[in-house]
């Protein structure tokens, strides 16, 4: 959820039932499916950074038990970004 109030109640109703939450960074959403944008973010360091830093942010903010980076359709030769 993006609305901060109701993921703080979902954060702490995971948390208290012992439960593990972690973020996910994905470059699908319906009707919003656009690869060339994460080539375009994996090819240029300071973009790459940038997005790095913001999910590092949020997990710690949110203190996520970790990240799932679900980026699909990725082109071979960006492999090494």
């Amino acid at each position: 959820t993006t609305h901060p109030a109701e993921r703080k109640r979902f954060l702490a109703l995971a948390r208290a039932n012992g439960v593990r939450v972690y973020g996910m960074a994905s470059n699908y959403a319906e009707n919003d499916f656009d690869p060339a944008r994460l080539q375009r973010m994996l090819v240029d360091p300071a973009r790459r950074s940038r997005h790095a830093a913001t999910l590092v942010r949020i997990a710690v903010e949110d203190r996520l038990d970790g990240i799932d980076l679900d980026y699909e359709s990725l082109k071979a030769e960006d492999r090494e970004p």
